[in-house]
This record gives C-alpha cells, structure tokens and sequence, in this order.
C-alpha cells in the first residue's frame, strides 16, 4: 500500500480502483501455500507441482491457482459482487502480478524499469498498467533490505534458515545445491546479504527512484544497510584474528610440553 502512495498509483491508475485492489490482493495471496523450497529445487526433485507448471513459474503459478481456489467458496470469495468484466481485470492483474515475483523475470523488469525512464507511462496502454501493478508487488517482495537494519537483518536469518533446511534435504536427494544458499555461521550470512543487495535489490531500487524519486528514503536505507553488513563482517573478521591469536599464545596442553633430560 506504501509503494502504491509512492509511486502515485492512483494517480496514474486513474479511476479504475479495480488495478489498485488487485495490486493489493496479489500482495496478500502472492505466497500461499509456499513449500519452503525454490522452484528449482521444485524442478530437480520433479515434484507434483513441476509436473503439474512444467517447470515453469513452478510456485507462482501454485499460489495464483490455490488462491483463486480458495476465493470459489462464498465467505472467501472477495470477488463474487464484481462485474464479469471487472472480475477478469482483477484476475488477471493479480496472475500477472504474482507471476512477476518469479526471480527469473527480475533483471527483465530492471530492463523495463530502465525503459520507463526515457519512455515514460502511457496509462492507455493496458501494458504499461500490468507493468505499474507487477513492479510495484515485485519491488514489496524484494523490500527487506530496504527495511531497518534490525527488523532486516531478522528477516535475512529467517530466510537464511529456511535455505539451509532446502540445502539439507538436497544432500539427502543427491541434487544440485546452489552455493548462494549454503550459510554456515553468521559471517557467510552477512556476505550473501551483501552480494544480494548490491547486484540483484540495488540496481532495482536504484532504478526505481529515478522513475519515483519519493523512494529515496528507501535507497537510503538500502546504502545504509550494506553498510551495517560490511561493518558486521569487519567486526567479525576481528573477532576471528583475536581468537587465533590467542588461541596460539595459549599455554600448551601438559600432554604436549616437552620434557629436558638432565645430562
């Protein structure tokens, strides 16, 4: 709802609130029913969910379809007093919303974002509406390291773990492991983050600030963040130097001190 203010949704969606509501609705439903794991790791173990999206935006295309399965009931169903037309604005706003959260898409919309800025909009281009609404979700679902460092930082070992479980159960299926998602300790985490920010968030967010400059705030943050990471992997950098050091000024253990015969 922020970055819909932020972008001036309404005011370049014009009076069709139907955009705006669907924005919002694939916002609420865009992760439903989520496994825990990556749609690759959904297509190396040829789950009934790959099977069933040929491998295609395994994930996304489960939470729009479990989504649209739960709102045919009558006390779920936000839809059912929508027009026929209206209702197939709204679903497909939200399809093509929740579908722009695949990261394999990601660095395509960078390209458009980049595109926008010497364009511009053309609100009479259902296109360019679809692209405002799909942006605006996917920039909320890459937003944590534009949040608070602490509330960020939280989220990144949430995320963190959950990675570590898909890693584990890899091992134990003999599949493919990225090594991005591999994080030990808490130095590992602190560089992934950093990798992460800068060459897959920042140059969306850096993007979109030219096109929104009211997100500045929000890129500020950004720098801010990476560098609250850097400043932890120093600190911990030196924590490990105090440690080896004093771990091989340490007094010998007596099994090893050598013994003087007298001549």
């Amino acid at each position: 709802y922020m970055l819909i203010g932020a972008t001036q949704g309404k005011k370049l969606l014009g009076d069709n609130m139907y955009y705006i509501f669907a924005t919002m609705l694939s916002a609420v439903v865009h992760d439903i029913d989520h496994p825990g794991n990556s749609n690759l790791f959904e297509i190396n173990s040829r789950s009934e969910l790959a099977l069933l999206y040929n491998d295609q935006s395994v994930l996304e295309n489960h939470h729009c379809s479990m989504a649209f399965r739960i709102m045919r009931y009558n006390k779920t169903d936000v839809l059912e007093e929508l027009p026929p037309a209206a209702y197939k604005d709204v679903k497909k706003t939200v399809v093509s919303c929740i579908l722009a959260t695949d990261m394999s898409v990601h660095f395509e919309l960078i390209d458009k974002v980049k595109s926008k800025v010497s364009e511009g909009w053309d609100m009479t281009d259902s296109n360019d509406i679809f692209f405002l609404c799909r942006i605006i979700l996917h920039a909320a679902d890459l937003s944590n390291p534009v949040r608070p460092f602490p509330l960020a930082k939280l989220w990144a070992s949430r995320i963190c773990e959950e990675f570590n479980r898909q890693v584990e159960n890899e091992k134990r299926l003999g599949l493919p492991i990225l090594g991005f998602m591999i994080t030990p300790d808490e130095k590992t985490l602190c560089k992934n983050e950093i990798g992460f920010a800068s060459f897959v968030v920042a140059p969306m967010w850096r993007n979109l600030e030219i096109l929104f400059p009211s997100f500045q705030p929000l890129v500020q943050q950004l720098n801010n963040n990476l560098d609250s990471w850097k400043a932890l992997v120093e600190e911990i950098s030196k924590q490990e130097e105090v440690k080896k050091s004093t771990t091989s000024l340490s007094p010998r253990p007596s099994g090893c001190t050598p013994t003087l015969t007298p001549k």
